[in-house]
């Protein structure tokens, strides 16, 4: 498992800083640390992009869902790195016929992987370990709620009535489920093709 390392940094660097964020900071306040790059706390009670699902168990049904998305993509990284990708991938090895032991491709998905592993972290433990759950929540496990910090603030304000921001506020591990699916997007449209 070559870019276990990578993982295990990413999500330690993850944690990091949204436990620092957390402990060091108050809720919504934000910091300017040079012109258009901002630290400002948020929450996010959503399972996926801040999106919800209404009703009392909507949160966790929703949490679940993404739970098992992180499970299945575990599980894909594992059995890509030994060469045998699990049915999502048979296809991809099926048309590019390469061993993906060492490949850009492996990176990527290590790198979604990270992001999975550290959203999912916050998820399940946060509620209960630093008591984020949201008033709405029925219990406090998987109910957590992910920290987000990071804001690149080039422009934001309304056109018209709707309010706009270029960049969402994120954390480390969406950059990275980001930056693995640009990778595998790329990988995927720049690999040679069967003839």
């Amino acid at each position: 498992m070559k870019h276990l390392k990578t993982i295990l940094f990413l999500v330690a660097l993850d944690q990091i800083t949204k436990l620092t964020v957390f402990f060091t900071m108050t809720l919504f306040e934000k910091v300017e640390i040079i012109p258009y790059f901002k630290i400002h706390y948020l929450l996010n009670p959503g399972f996926a992009m801040n999106h919800t699902i209404s009703g009392e168990y909507g949160i966790l049904f929703g949490n679940l869902i993404f739970l098992g998305i992180i499970a299945f993509l575990i599980l894909t990284y594992i059995d890509f790195v030994k060469g045998k990708p699990t049915m999502n991938l048979i296809f991809y090895q099926y048309k590019h016929k390469k061993d993906y032991t060492n490949t850009p491709m492996t990176f990527s998905i290590s790198m979604i992987v990270t992001g999975g592993l550290g959203n999912m972290i916050d998820k399940v433990f946060y509620g209960i370990l630093l008591n984020n759950a949201s008033k709405e929540a029925p219990f406090k496990f998987l109910h957590g709620q992910v920290i987000d910090m990071i804001h690149i603030d080039i422009w934001h304000g309304y056109i018209g009535s709707i309010y706009f921001t270029i960049f969402p506020i994120f954390n480390v591990a969406d950059a990275c489920l980001f930056v693995g699916a640009m990778m595998a997007i790329y990988c995927e449209y720049t690999a040679p093709r069967l003839k």
